[in-house]
């Protein structure tokens, strides 16, 4: 088990084909009890779950399908041992829409396709955690609370992970270990690009789909503030009105500078327009969150 934070909030996250009911007992009590499993669309498709609707839609806001319960082998669904054999349906390549009931006790969340690289969010970097150690799709995750019912803050979650010697990353850190670890990436050049009347050091990398720039501001010993977005070639270089990613792109920037200190990690688009979409859902944009320490 693992706690991931944006910063402020955090979550606790196993893998779903390794959580057990010990730990999920322990994910009840110590979260909001609101029990979400990371995957990814396909799997969603292969369960036959229904998005819940959103509305109005954010492509900032977690996917939720429909609750569910495993079909069999469970009583009420809402117990430790019950709601692991639910996890268990989820997690598994086996799993059929036949052996899930709706609603339930568990909430699958659909990630973004890119994972934290198109939506830096817990069930992002909860999926991407649990896929980069190899433990398959399926990622348990829910939101540190406090006793009062309050949602937990840096402080209190740094005891939790603390006092149980939870392994602790940011979602910075898990963006970090994609971009640098698992996208081929290969530093191109380092230099320095003057906006809005300030420097800012400018290293263009290479991935599998293109050329992307880390673009920081301030210490350059951390990341500070950190944003990512996708090249969007209708809306960042033509300014298209179809799409909010040439404002997006500059917002953030706007941000990095006014705060002294941040990261633009600008990715490739790999493909001509670059917005990247599922379905009718407009998945294209800046996504920020707070670096840890």
């Amino acid at each position: 088990m693992a706690l991931i934070h944006d910063g402020n909030t955090a979550v606790l996250c196993v893998a779903g084909s390794k959580v057990s009911v010990g730990q999920m007992a322990f994910l009840i009590r110590r979260t909001s009890g609101i029990v979400c499993v990371a995957i990814t669309s396909e799997r969603a498709k292969g369960l036959d779950l229904s998005p819940q609707a959103i509305l109005p839609f954010d492509p900032m806001r977690p996917v939720f399908t429909e609750s569910v319960d495993a079909a069999v082998g469970v009583t009420t669904g809402i117990s430790a041992a019950d709601r692991v054999a639910t996890v268990k349906v989820l997690a598994s390549p086996e799993g059929r829409p036949r052996d899930l009931a709706e609603p339930g006790h568990v909430f699958p969340v659909v990630v973004h396709p890119n994972g934290v690289l198109g939506r830096a969010k817990h069930a992002e970097a909860s999926w991407d955690l649990v896929a980069l150690a190899g433990c398959g799709d399926g990622a348990v995750f829910a939101t540190v609370m406090n006793d009062d019912g309050s949602v937990s803050d840096r402080t209190s979650w740094s005891k939790l992970a603390a006092e149980f010697a939870f392994p602790t990353l940011s979602i910075t850190e898990v963006v970090k270990e994609r971009l640098i670890g698992h996208l081929e990436l290969e530093e191109v050049e380092t230099t320095s690009v003057e906006i809005r009347g300030v420097r800012l050091r400018a290293q263009v990398f290479e991935t599998a789909t293109g050329e992307g720039v880390l673009l920081r501001y301030g210490d350059a010993n951390g990341y500070g503030e950190v944003f990512v977005h996708r090249t969007c070639t209708v809306g960042d270089i033509l300014g298209s009105d179809g799409c909010s990613c040439h404002e997006e792109l500059h917002a953030s920037i706007d941000r990095i500078i006014e705060i002294g200190a941040g990261t633009l990690v600008q990715l490739p688009s790999g493909t001509v327009g670059g917005c990247g979409r599922l379905g009718d859902q407009d998945l294209s944009g800046s996504s920020n969150f707070q670096a840890a320490g």
